[in-house]
């Protein structure tokens, strides 16, 4: 409960600092309390809210007594009056309390569609990543191609309020954040190049062991390529006696075994792109002939 003493409220009274304000249904008084007018719901009238980083108290002006069931039905109403005013330190400490709850009982679709309704212009670091964060809880590995595409296009929304994140970071350790969670979606769209790039980014900004491990996992996977569409996996044999192209007959160091059969080689991306229909079979076959 907020602490206001009785001389404190007279003290107000007589000031008129904030009842007379009956025009507007929540009356902001710095730095982070608000009063319920007569204008406000019926369980939050003549009550008092003040919002801390630890905590979320309120304390009644009048002999109304406000239900402690009725918490998060009144921190919802308090976040859109925030939310329209742009009082962001408000928002970010209300947003805190209300994600708590959520989190804590893993609600995270709930949460996710309820601070869809926030995103316009919204100007605050942790709705972006803890809206990321709990979209990304939502994704599971798609079957098929719909299910393929699906999962990708969830990955991209995720992606999407990381960058947000970024965005409206104010210190370097939001910003090594933000990096970090880019990095990992990155990483799941096999963007390895881009995801290698926010794990270097993240460290400049926060040493971080973590991070140092993921960077060397990620030029491990770029080591390894991978046959366009995923048709057939690939090696790289740097001290094979015969490196020429199955397609055009180049000859390359670069170039790579398909590892579905060990028999065709490409030079690169291109030639493997323009053969994938006709081996894709043949070498199907042979994978189940194993």
């Amino acid at each position: 409960m907020v602490q206001f003493q009785r001389n404190e409220i007279q003290h107000l009274r007589s000031k008129s600092l904030f009842f007379p304000s009956e025009a507007k249904t929540f009356t902001f008084l710095p730095p982070r309390c608000f009063y319920c007018s007569g204008k406000a719901p019926k369980f939050m009238r003549g009550i008092i809210f003040e919002i801390e980083d630890d905590e979320f108290k309120w304390t009644s002006i009048s002999s109304k007594t406000f239900k402690r069931k009725d918490k998060l039905k009144a921190m919802g109403l308090l976040m859109e009056e925030t939310f329209q005013t742009e009082n962001w330190s408000c928002f970010e400490a209300l947003l805190k309390h209300v994600k708590e709850i959520y989190f804590k009982k893993d609600l995270f679709r709930k949460y996710a569609k309820i601070m869809t309704r926030y995103e316009e212009n919204n100007k605050c670091f942790n709705y972006w990543f803890s809206l990321g964060y709990a979209k990304g809880k939502l994704i599971k590995v798609g079957s098929g191609a719909r299910g393929i595409m699906f999962m990708r296009k969830s990955l991209r929304e995720v992606l999407r309020c990381f960058t947000n994140a970024l965005e409206n970071a104010t210190n370097d350790r939001e910003k090594a954040i933000s990096h970090c969670g880019m990095g990992q979606i990155q990483e799941k769209l096999s963007s390895f190049v881009k995801a290698e790039s926010h794990y270097v980014e993240s460290l400049k900004l926060r040493e971080d062991d973590d991070v140092k491990e993921m960077i060397q996992m990620i030029r491990q996977k770029k080591e390894k390529k991978v046959c366009p569409k995923k048709v057939c996996k690939v090696s790289v044999e740097s001290n094979a006696s015969d490196l020429k192209c199955t397609v055009c007959g180049v000859i390359s160091e670069k170039s790579f075994l398909c590892l579905g059969c060990d028999e065709v080689r490409y030079c690169g991306k291109k030639c493997a792109r323009q053969n994938r229909k006709a081996h894709m079979k043949v070498c199907q076959r042979k994978i189940e002939k194993r």
